[in-house]
Parts: C-alpha cells; sequence; structure tokens
C-alpha cells in the first residue's frame, strides 16, 4: 500500500510559496503602476500647465482651481434660499453673476419669492461635483453636478432637481463671474 499523506505532505510547501510569490508580484505591479505613478504624469496630463510645478500632485492649477470654485459656489448660491434672509441671498447670488444669467437672476427673484412664501418652503443646494474644462483667456467653463432641495416648514427635506450644467465664466476684473449656464442632461 502507498502512504498518500507524505506525498500530500510534501506539495503544501511548493504551494504556499507559489501563492506568496503570485502575491508578492501583485503588489509589486500595484506599488509601481497605482501607489506611485511617474511624476512626470501630471505634466503631461495638462497641456495647459507650463511645467510640472504649475500643477500640484493630483490636482489642478491655482487659476484653474480658482475658476472652479467660483462655478461651484455660485450654482450653490442659485440654488440656495431662505424666506428670512431671502433678500441677502438673492443678492449674494446676483453678485457671482454677470451677463444674461445676472439678468436672468433678477427677472425671476419676484417669482421664486412668491412661490417659496406660498409653498412656505426654503431652499438648499447640493454641489455633487464639479470638473474644470477650460481656460480660454478671460472666458473658462467648468461643469457642475447639484441638487436641489425643498425644505418645507415642519417636514422633511424633499429632493426637488438634480442637474449637470457647463458653467461659462467671465473674468471681470480680478473675479471670475458666471454669465451662463448651459443644462447637459440629468442625473
Amino acid at each position: 500500500m502507498v502512504d498518500t499523506r507524505t506525498e500530500q505532505g510534501s506539495r503544501v510547501p511548493a504551494i504556499v510559496a507559489a501563492v506568496l510569490l503570485a502575491a508578492t508580484i501583485a503588489l509589486v505591479v500595484v506599488l509601481f503602476t497605482v501607489i506611485r505613478p511617474d511624476k512626470n504624469d501630471n505634466a503631461s496630463a495638462n497641456p495647459t500647465a507650463t511645467s510640472s510645478t504649475d500643477v500640484p500632485q493630483g490636482g489642478l492649477a491655482p487659476a484653474q482651481q480658482r475658476v472652479v470654485d467660483a462655478a461651484t459656489i455660485e450654482i450653490k448660491n442659485i440654488f440656495t434660499y431662505a424666506r428670512k434672509t431671502f433678500d441677502a441671498d438673492y443678492q449674494r447670488a446676483l453678485s457671482g453673476a454677470t451677463g444674461d444669467l445676472a439678468a436672468d437672476l433678477k427677472s425671476k427673484m419676484a417669482t421664486l419669492l412668491s412661490q417659496m412664501t406660498d409653498g412656505k418652503f426654503d431652499l438648499d443646494g447640493a454641489i455633487i461635483g464639479s470638473a474644470f474644462e477650460q481656460i480660454q483667456g478671460d472666458q473658462a467653463v467648468v461643469l457642475v453636478s447639484a441638487q436641489g432641495y425643498k425644505l418645507p416648514d415642519g417636514a422633511q427635506r424633499e429632493l426637488a432637481s438634480a442637474a449637470r450644467f457647463e458653467v461659462t465664466l467671465l473674468k471681470v476684473g480680478d473675479k471670475w463671474l458666471a454669465s451662463g449656464l448651459t443644462s447637459v442632461g440629468l442625473q
């Protein structure tokens, strides 16, 4: 009779060694391809940067970040109004807008306040995401995804809208102001 226990016992160390070798190879691949990417990747991924020092590791150049911040703040302001502070809230939204967008906001002010007062609700906006698209001279474009909530008196907040916008901004003095919104689809 043949003893099979000794054959199986001699295979276990070989199998364990093979599994450990495969795991080690996988970890090395992950280390050099995911965790520690080439330092020059940011410069090649961002052709508008003049050098790799213009773009922080994993981020946008400061000018690009200012544009994204201006767009997201303006969308949040356009989506957020309380009846108690409506005039100040609306002025805040108007101060971040220019051109056609500012005119459009001004024309809808009374209607929005009337709807909020009659419906006994406030509005709250949430930015879901944003992405830099481009800057050309004194004009920039940013993508912003937002959700708008109704806050009815004595009730839970409810999702009223979800939208994605392409926000066009113009540089006016030293500030970036939103001059237009184009809906690019619902979420």
